[in-house]
């Protein structure tokens, strides 16, 4: 009867994975794109960045803080949403929102060409701001 209520480490872990797994369930777009963000943000970190890419218009510096920011705050939403811990996921959905948004405005400065990746990463970051602001209201 005492041990059914104590649980191992290993079992606290299986039981909040699990939840997490139901909240990527619920929230299948958020999880994609923070995954994305992850898998981008660590490229740009490492320094790959495509040729025809506006990314490698930019400066280096530039770019790696970018990458930076997008694998952290990737990596921040998905442990809120594996872990079921909220203030992670509003914060990775912050700085995801903001990097993106100062991104999109960096890129303005190379005119036409860039606007439509521009206007992606600005979609990009609104939504990111926009679910966090909606977390934050507890919806």
């Amino acid at each position: 009867m005492v041990r059914a209520k104590l649980h191992t480490v290993a079992d606290r872990v299986r039981i909040r994975a699990r939840i997490g797994v139901d909240a990527i369930g619920v929230q299948p777009f958020e999880s994609f794109l923070a995954s994305v963000a992850v898998f981008n943000g660590l490229a740009f970190t490492i320094g790959f960045a495509p040729p025809s890419s506006i990314a490698h218009l930019l400066p280096k510096p530039m770019v790696v803080a970018w990458g930076a920011m997008l694998l952290v705050g990737g990596l921040f939403v998905l442990v809120g949403l594996l872990f079921s811990r909220p203030r992670r996921e509003l914060a990775g959905l912050l700085l995801l929102g903001y990097s993106a948004l100062a991104y999109a405005v960096a890129v303005t400065a190379f005119g036409p060409t860039a606007f439509l990746a521009g206007a992606i990463v600005a979609a990009f970051g609104a939504a990111c701001l926009r679910q966090a602001q909606l977390l934050k209201l507890g919806r």
